[in-house]
Parts: structure tokens; sequence; C-alpha cells
């Protein structure tokens, strides 16, 4: 047993105190407490660990750790270097270091691709809905009607003429009339409100409609009566289906007329002028028909 060794020894005895006392003091195992009693040091762990043992010891069992290691200063085990415990960076610089990096332009995509994604979908459906009003405005969503119903209009009788009382009054009223259809019909442009054009029908006392168009082609046409809302004439128009109707008893008649650019309407057998080159024809026509 070394000095030192005995030296501490005595004091814990003095002190009442057992190794496992000390070792609850110390937190040093019993073994190495035990070693540093007999003078083992070379069981320690290391030459520092040897003195910090040493140290724990001597102030367990009230001894100056200073005054101990000047009088066995012989004894004690010189150290070389103290080990240097690592020390680590903050969390969150660790946290940094470690994630993996990203390239800029990868976060950029990521950034850019939800934005791009949605600028799609607003695209897709826009596209969605021009299609689908072409589909219900263009005359191909009326070739159904063309193929599985018949053209609906209203065929009306010319008004009689009322009785005279004399045979040569009857005649030349006729005669007026006839000559008044054939010479002297008029159609005349009133305005024109948001793309919809009215006209007035006069100097006839009737109002015969005939629309048809270029061979091989077709035009969508609706023709209503604005007082009555009954419709005069709804279907598809060929040139080897045209459609005719008899408005003479209407006040007023609204047309619809699409692919007009390859469609012919007549009023009384003579040949109206739409009011514009556009592909589909919205007007009004007044009937003035004055007896």
């Amino acid at each position: 047993m070394s000095e030192l060794g005995q030296a501490l020894k005595e004091a814990r005895k003095e002190k009442g105190m057992s190794l496992d006392d000390v070792l609850e003091i110390t937190k040093i195992q019993k073994r190495y407490l035990a070693a540093i009693e007999e003078g083992q040091f070379d069981q320690l762990p290391g030459e520092f660990y040897t003195r910090a043992f040493i140290k724990n010891y001597a102030e367990a069992v009230g001894l100056d750790s200073g005054t101990i290691f000047e009088e066995y200063a012989n004894e004690i085990p010189k150290t070389r270097q103290a080990p240097v415990e690592p020390q680590l960076p903050p969390r969150s610089s660790r946290t940094n270091k470690s994630a993996p990096r990203v390239r800029q332009g990868k976060s950029g995509l990521r950034t850019i691709l939800p934005t791009a994604i949605i600028v799609i979908f607003i695209v897709v459906v826009l596209i969605v809905v021009w299609m689908f009003l072409q589909h219900t405005t263009s005359p191909s969503s009326l070739k159904k009607d063309e193929n599985n119903s018949t053209i609906s209009y209203e065929q009306k009788d010319t008004p009689k003429p009322k009785k005279q009382s004399s045979t040569n009054k009857t005649t030349e009223k006729i005669t007026k009339d006839s000559a008044k259809t054939d010479n002297h019909q008029s159609i005349k442009l009133d305005s024109t409100q948001g793309g919809v054009s009215n006209y007035t029908l006069s100097n006839t006392n009737k109002f015969v409609v005939d629309i048809k168009t270029k061979d091989g082609q077709q035009s969508w046409v609706t023709a209503q009566d604005t007082s009555s809302t009954k419709r005069l004439a709804y279907g598809m128009a060929t040139s080897k289906k045209p459609i005719h109707f008899d408005a003479t008893g209407s006040k007023k008649v609204h047309f619809n007329i699409g692919s007009s650019t390859v469609a012919e309407m007549k009023i009384n057998g003579k040949l109206f002028k739409f009011p514009n080159q556009n592909s589909v024809q919205k007007f009004n026509i007044t009937f003035d028909n004055e007896e």
C-alpha cells in the first residue's frame, strides 16, 4: 500500500465511512476507490482520471486536495495533457449543417410549381367553357332537331278582304292590295341596339317568310312573335328543306339566324339583306299593316 493510499484510508476510517459511503459521494466505482487505497494507479482509466479520482476521494473524507497533491506529488501520476471533450456546436447549427442542401434551382421550381398548376387548371376550365358555348350556339347543336323533329311553324291564313257592297269596290281593293304588295313593299332599318337591329315592314298587307341555304349548307332558324311569345319557326333550314311561314298575323317578330353567311331570306318573295356580316343574326321586324 502506498503512503497516499494509506493516508486516504485512515482519513476515511476516522470519518467512520466505508468505501460504499465514498462511492455514494463521489460516484466513483468502488474498485477504483480500492485501487487508490492500494496505490494501484495502473488500474485506473488514465493519468487525468487518476488525479481527478484522488482529488474527489480526498475531499469526500475531509482532506484538502491541494495539500494531498503537494505532499504526495511523487506518487501521483503527472498528466501529459488533459483529454479535451469535444465541443458540440449549438443544436440549431448542427441541424442546419446536417440538413441536406437544396439547390437554389430546385427550391425555385418548388416555389413556382403550385402557381403553374393553378394557372394550367384555370386555362383548362376556360377552354372547356369556351367549347361548351361553341357547342350550344353552333349549327351542329341543332342537327338532332333536324333529324328527330319536324320544323315547327304556324301557317296563318291571309285575312280575307271585307265584303264590299259593290263588285267594283271589291275588284278595286284587290287590285290595290296586289299592287301594294308587289311594287311598294318597304323594309326600313330603324335602329340597332346591343347587336339587335330593328326594322319596319310597310306598304304591304302580308308578311310571308322563306329561308333557305346554298347547296350542302345548313342554317338554324328561330322566329318568335314578341307579343304572344309563340314560335313561328324553329329548326334547321337547308337548300332541300327550306323554312316557310306566314307571320301576317303578328305585329312584331324576333329572328335569330345562325350561319347566316350561307343563308338566303326572302320576305313576300323579295330578298332581305341581313344587318351585318356576322355569322349569327339577331333582328326584329315590326309589321306595319295599313289596311
